[in-house]
């Protein structure tokens, strides 16, 4: 399954709006930007850091500090990741980095997809590489210095075959371990690295595992659960052209858990959700969101088990217009 990058430019100037969660948060009511946040108090902080500017994650520090990842490039169209972290007000952390950012070439045409914080404050960033077409993991340290004690420094991850490989998603696991997603050829496919950056041989034995779910596929999010194991979200090519949902379990050691779902994935039939952009685990449950239509967004909830949870929306799933055109819910097109 091809499947191209979303990359939405704003004029060469990421930007970054904060909203009150809580009416002690600001004067404004919930759902309303925060006027108290950023240099302008107008609840919005931009940053330019090159011709094109992308932001792609999100992540908010237990002390209250803001991480920006985005897509970048300079001058020249060379491909750059930016990383900045911003204070709780919005003003840029000048502590961070160099002067509140780091920037860093891409091999290639490289793309940044995902990125977490790890609990000691380190950052784990994915993405790919082209050329080669593999995936990338780098770690950065808390004060937005590489980390030198990590596996290499941009290593790429090829699955075996010549396929291209792409990153979207990452994921911590127990033990340290770190869980990345997305695709490679036409199959899904997950890598696990330990702690150290370090292919994980516990994991399918040598760290990679593809798995075809009988259509081009691909990972869109992932998540770790209780016991290790893993939980991939995304989407799956059939032959009328429309995509349908994946939604799979592996167990820790890499195998399909059949316990889950039919032979490890969720009856596509269960929702009207064509394709699984993200995934969050609520509980025990299992909550995806994706496009339904070009202007319909919607959210399903699964059991543990895999099973469609009746008691959310109507029969398991809830939709909402949001747009106009688009594939609403959907980091990308199908």
């Amino acid at each position: 399954m091809a499947r191209s990058k979303a990359r939405g430019f704003l004029c060469g100037i990421a930007a970054l709006v904060v909203v009150c969660a809580t009416p002690a948060a600001a004067a404004a009511a919930p759902g309303q930007i925060d006027a108290t946040f950023g240099i302008l108090n107008n609840g919005t902080v931009t940053a330019d850091h090159g011709r094109h500017d992308f932001v792609v994650k999100v992540l908010r520090q237990a002390d209250g500090k803001i991480l920006t990842v985005a897509d970048s490039s300079d001058a020249n169209l060379n491909a750059t990741m930016v990383i900045s972290r911003y204070l709780a007000n919005g003003e840029i952390d000048f502590a961070f980095g160099q002067s509140g950012s780091l920037t860093t070439p891409l091999q290639g045409t490289g793309f940044v997809s995902d990125a977490v914080l790890q609990p000691d404050g380190k950052i784990v960033i994915v993405g790919w590489t082209d050329p080669p077409a593999d995936f990338f993991i780098t770690r950065l340290l808390s004060n937005g210095t590489r980390d030198t004690a990590f596996h290499l420094a941009h290593p790429t991850t090829n699955f075996p075959g010549n396929t291209v490989d792409e990153a979207f998603a990452v994921a911590l696991g127990p033990g340290g371990t770190i869980v990345v997603a997305g695709r490679s050829g036409a199959n899904t496919a997950v890598a696990r690295y330990t702690a150290t950056g370090a292919l994980d041989p516990t994991f399918s034995g040598d760290g990679l595992l593809t798995h075809d779910f009988g259509g081009g596929s691909e990972a869109d999010d992932v998540a770790v659960i209780a016991g290790g194991k893993i939980v991939v979200a995304g989407r799956e090519g059939t032959a009328s052209g429309l995509p349908r949902v994946v939604l799979a379990q592996f167990n820790a050691n890499g195998t399909i858990d059949a316990t889950f779902g039919t032979a490890g994935r969720v009856n596509p039939a269960s929702t009207s959700i064509g394709s699984a952009a993200a995934l969050v685990v609520q509980g025990t449950k299992l909550v995806i969101t994706g496009n339904v239509g070009l202007s319909t967004a919607g959210i399903s909830r699964y059991n543990a088990n895999g099973t469609i949870d009746g008691t959310f929306g109507t029969g398991g799933t809830t939709t909402m217009q949001v747009g106009r055109r688009g594939h609403d819910g959907s980091r990308s097109g199908p």
